[in-house]
């Protein structure tokens, strides 16, 4: 089950990326369109300071000359946190997250009680509460939904569960002596965690749905 989740996190993460290096596309080019807009009306008041100065005088020259180079140096973000540099920053993440991933385990083993196995297998839940929580920082941007919310609430299942694999396995230093049928952190605390966590996840969806639904329901009265 768990390489199912992973497979579908990692699905996940790729859908995310082509939809925003897309969706985003037309908010990369508005402020350039926009600057072009700004251009050509300057370009008009600038032609009209023009014909005034020739009719009676030059304050419309300058006017117009000044409004372009005031133009020419503004930001055409306004300074605001864009979703392109937004993407930026997540394809840097991503990037050196996968080959740390797949290709450092040997290396990081090395000097330490953890065979490159297990360093894997630590890399792996690392790596499913990266993906996680990016696909749920990128649910934040989507309108409100019930969808939204069980969406963000699988995510957070998914971050949760891969630290908790990343952790358990890190601080187990002889895994021969697990059983085989018990899970890691149920093994290290003595308790049924696993099951507890399952059915607190259960009731956490149902009561965040449920809660929704009768929002709606609410409003639409």
């Amino acid at each position: 089950m768990r390489f199912i989740f992973a497979g579908i996190a990692n699905f996940a993460t790729v859908l995310f990326i082509l939809c925003a290096l897309f969706w985003k596309k037309g908010e990369a080019d508005g402020p350039e369109s926009k600057g072009s807009t700004g251009q050509g009306r300057e370009g008009t008041q600038a032609a009209d300071g023009c014909s005034r100065s020739v009719a009676g005088g030059s304050n419309g020259a300058l006017g117009g000359s000044r409004g372009t180079e005031s133009s020419a140096g503004a930001d055409p973000y306004g300074g605001r946190w864009t979703g392109r540099r937004t993407l930026r920053w997540i394809a840097i993440v991503l990037l050196v997250g996968v080959f740390i991933r797949h290709w450092t385990a040997w290396w990081l083993a090395q000097g330490t009680y953890l065979s490159p196995q297990a360093m894997f297998y630590i890399l792996g839940g690392a790596w499913e509460t990266v993906l996680c929580l990016v696909v749920l920082g990128a649910l934040c941007m989507v309108e409100p939904s019930v969808w939204r919310y069980i969406a963000a609430a699988a995510m957070t299942v998914g971050a949760l569960e891969g630290f908790q694999i990343a952790a358990c396995r890190a601080v187990i230093t002889d895994i021969t002596v697990v059983p085989k049928s018990v899970n890691l952190c149920d093994y290290l605390i003595g308790l049924p965690l696993g099951f507890a966590m399952a059915a607190l996840y259960l009731i956490a969806i149902a009561y965040g749905v449920g809660k929704y639904l009768r929002t709606v329901r609410a409003g639409s009265s």
